[in-house]
């Protein structure tokens, strides 16, 4: 079962836990070209990276980081953060009664 949470996101429900949604990871939500920032034009001399980091140390291809916007990385840690057990959303007894 699939619920629409909005246009591009869509939460799975788990058929082994009712009415408790397994937040999908976020590769799966992101899209090509999408942007979290955009740093702004240097503003010094660039200078290679070679001269800062040791080549070996260096990747020789680009990290596969998530294409997400920032809302939609916000609104995933938000969602993901929800789904734990807090003291502020559920009740939570602490012993005291059966002593």
């Amino acid at each position: 079962m699939k619920v629409e949470m909005e246009k591009e996101t869509t939460i799975h429900t788990d058929p082994t836990t009712p009415h408790r949604a397994c937040e999908p990871l976020i590769y799966e939500i992101g899209a090509p070209t999408r942007r979290g920032f955009a740093l702004p034009p240097l503003d010094v001399p660039a200078k290679p990276m070679e001269s800062w980091i040791p080549a070996s140390h260096l990747r020789t291809v680009a990290a596969p980081l998530p294409e997400v916007s920032e809302r939609e990385l916000v609104q995933h840690f938000m969602r993901l953060a929800h789904l734990n057990f807090s003291v502020e959303t559920n009740f939570y007894p602490l012993g005291s009664c059966t002593m």
